[in-house]
């Protein structure tokens, strides 16, 4: 194989060189055992035509002609080293010689070559190198030659000068030759150069909710400005009025306004009327939205059914809802029952039902709040205890019950009511002046997964979603879109956000700074779990200025229910709880929400922070944060599209002032602890020796007389006389 520059001095072309190479290749190869017969071995003909097709190349011509070609190159090959030993002046005299001379040799590629005359290549052009020779030779698929015009030859050609003749074909005598400027054409023309390749950007694919999710009734959630007083709402009967005034309540919050009518307004009409969903920030009212217009409608029944059923998740959210009704029940016939476990099953059969003189079951109460399991309960296993006549079905917090799904409650619910699918246009259809079941769902936070909602077996729902701003709210109703679901996470306006970066170490003196700096005299701090709540509560307590009480599932009921009675009186200052108090929670006036530990999820820290600012009154909302948590918490902002969230201007080094109190209250707590465990060994060892089992521990050991007698370290069981 010769290098470029001998190709050029040779005056060989691209294409030749390529045939040139070839041919050696074809040399080096080891012929095959069978002698050639016109053109092809024996052992090709042995091969099948399937395994021909794909070995050969699609555009390659036969290899007779391919032989001959490479015959024609090298016998150009000796004429052009002949040249060399020339003079000039011989050389200019001469023409080039033309190997292709007969007009029916073919080219390589199965088309045919026109007639084209030599060309020289210039100075300042390079010439192909010998690996792009190799790769042109290995793909040979490449486009047919160009066209070229015909030019004549100039003056007289130079040694140094190369000459390239590329795709040298059959020419006229008479044509004298000079050389040709040829613009070369940039490597890799003809092939998308994938580097530069610009696609276009692909549009994203949005989800499509239903049209009541993505085109709700939108409400502002300013209470302190969209105040109504009751006197101008219509509809509602005067002793209502009077219930109001005896609460002190003077005025209606915008989820108020909207709801109690549109709730008023469904009661008249004579065929079904549509289910309804709320979501709006807690402490907007959403309670009082929907216990007023249910009284109204059944307290007017001379016949007592159970006609309303509330649903909520937890005790202390019935127990709440509860009391709500008693208070706007009073002088009415309505009865309202509580059924959330606390009392024992007995007691809560006796007031859902009594027996009549004939021996049937009647029903006590016209109002049941309860909890899905008791409710599934008392379905299954009182007698007598029927929904056929309910009207109201209320699922308060709606989005925790759909999460937690208590015993498929919703499916025994709606058995009892007779509200499935297959009976409802038999039956409901036939009889329309029957009263149709009414699903009402209230969440600061309701759920927009489609498979949830659609089993709660909705009937032609209406949303009403609250957002931050009257502004927005007006513009929401031209700029919703179908993917955008607006309100879904939404504080009170009247809350203030911030965040505090503070080390681990420091953590417990930050909620003592906060506490002592800003002045606040009744504040929550929320903390991940128990054992979290227990050690805050016994080292704040070191201190010694603060009231400091802890709240969480380990308290029975009774001192709970006296804890959060003191909290919302003034007695507590600070109140250390886990999210069990979190959702729904009335506490009264809160000054100040502290996140101890960050929340995990963002309906935690919806929830947690909605203990504040509660019915249009101020307040703040503040979560303490390590280096390593903030990356967390800008996410879970940003899936609330929160945008108000603002660091605390609070620094570390404000900590100096306390940092001895810090210090005592730390040894004290060291000795707290020691105290709890030894008193947790002592309890322990005496359950174990009440049930006759020796103790498991030396230290703190309580041994009775009548069960045991001790010699040296062995403990031996006393027969029993």
């Amino acid at each position: 194989m010769y290098s470029n520059l001998e190709n050029s001095e040779i005056g060989l072309s691209e294409r030749e060189a390529r045939i040139l190479a070839r041919l050696n290749a074809r040399k080096n190869r080891k012929p095959p055992q069978e002698s050639f017969q016109n053109g092809h071995t024996v052992a090709e003909k042995s091969i099948n035509n399937e395994q021909v097709k794909k070995k050969k190349r699609k555009h390659l011509a036969s290899e007779t002609e391919i032989a001959k070609e490479c015959d024609l190159v090298q016998a150009k090959v000796t004429v052009d080293k002949d040249k060399e030993n020339k003079t000039e002046a011989d050389c200019n005299n001469e023409t080039v010689a033309n190997p292709f001379l007969n007009e029916n040799e073919t080219d390589i590629k199965p088309k045919r070559i026109k007639n084209k005359k030599v060309k020289t290549l210039p100075e300042g052009i390079e010439l192909p190198s010998l690996e792009e020779i190799n790769a042109d030779n290995a793909e040979c698929q490449g486009p047919s030659p160009k066209k070229k015009k015909k030019k004549k030859t100039g003056p007289k050609l130079k040694k140094d000068e190369s000459c390239i003749s590329n795709d040298v074909e059959e020419e006229d005598p008479s044509v004298s030759v000079e050389p040709a400027k040829k613009e070369e054409e940039p490597a890799g023309s003809g092939f998308t150069i994938l580097e530069e390749f610009k696609g276009n950007k692909n549009n994203k694919v949005f989800r499509v909710l239903p049209t009541w999710l993505a085109k709700p009734s939108v409400i502002s959630c300013d209470l302190s400005k969209n105040k109504m007083p009751i006197k101008e709402l219509n509809g509602l009967d005067k002793f209502l009025h009077d219930a109001l005034n005896r609460n002190k309540i003077g005025f209606f919050f915008p989820v108020q306004q909207q709801v109690i009518p549109w709730l008023l307004e469904s009661q008249q009409q004579l065929f079904r009327p549509c289910d309804m969903c709320v979501s709006a920030p807690t402490g907007s009212g959403k309670t009082l939205a929907f216990v007023l217009p249910t009284i109204q409608a059944l307290w007017r029944q001379s016949v007592r059914r159970l006609r309303c059923l509330a649903v909520l998740p937890v005790h202390d959210l019935a127990v709440q809802v509860y009391r709500v009704y008693l208070s706007f029940c009073a002088g009415t016939n309505l009865q309202v029952a509580l059924i959330s476990g606390q009392a024992s099953f007995y007691d809560e059969q006796q007031l859902l039902v009594r027996k009549g003189k004939a021996g049937q079951y009647l029903t006590k109460p016209d109002i049941v709040v309860c909890t899905p399991g008791r409710l599934v309960d008392h379905l299954q296993r009182t007698p007598g205890f029927s929904l056929k006549s309910l009207r109201y079905l209320i699922i308060d917090e709606a989005d925790r019950i759909m999460e937690e799904e208590h015993n498929d409650w919703l499916f025994h619910v709606e058995k009892a009511i007779g509200l499935s699918s297959e009976n409802l246009v038999a039956q409901k259809l036939s009889r329309p002046w029957e009263k149709y079941v009414q699903k009402l769902l209230f969440s600061a936070t309701l759920s927009q997964d489609p498979e949830k909602l659609t089993r709660l077996g909705l009937f032609q729902p209406k949303l009403f979603t609250s957002v931050v701003s009257t502004e927005s709210a007006e513009s929401a109703d031209n700029t919703i879109q179908s993917h955008h679901f607006v309100g879904k996470f939404t504080t009170p306006a009247e809350l203030t956000e911030h965040f505090f970066k503070c080390p681990p170490m420091l953590k417990p003196l930050a909620v003592y700074c906060l506490l002592k700096k800003f002045k606040y005299h009744s504040a929550l701090c929320f903390t991940n779990s128990r054992s979290a709540t227990h050690r805050l509560c016994e080292l704040l307590k070191q201190f010694g200025d603060l009231k400091v009480a802890e709240c969480s599932s380990e308290i029975s009921k009774a001192p709970r229910d006296k804890l959060l009675k003191d909290f919302s009186t003034g007695k507590i200052d600070l109140l250390v709880c886990t999210d069990a108090v979190s959702r729904g929670m009335d506490l009264g006036v809160v000054d100040c929400v502290i996140s101890y530990d960050s929340p995990k999820y963002v309906k935690n820290y919806i929830h947690r922070a909605g203990r504040a600012a509660r019915a249009g009154r101020p307040g703040t909302a503040i979560t303490i944060l390590m280096d390593s948590e903030m990356h967390g918490f800008n996410k879970l902002l940003a899936m609330a599209e929160k945008k108000n969230v603002t660091p605390l201007d609070m620094q570390v080094e404000e900590f100096e002032t306390y940092e001895e109190q810090f210090r005592k209250a730390l040894d004290g707590l060291k000795n707290t602890v020691k105290e709890e465990i030894h008193t947790k060994i002592v309890q322990n060892d005496r359950a174990r020796q009440k049930r006759g089992f020796n103790p498991r521990s030396r230290t703190g050991k309580v041994v009775s007389k009548k069960f045991v007698k001790r010699k040296g370290k062995k403990v031996i069981k006393q027969p029993s006389q």
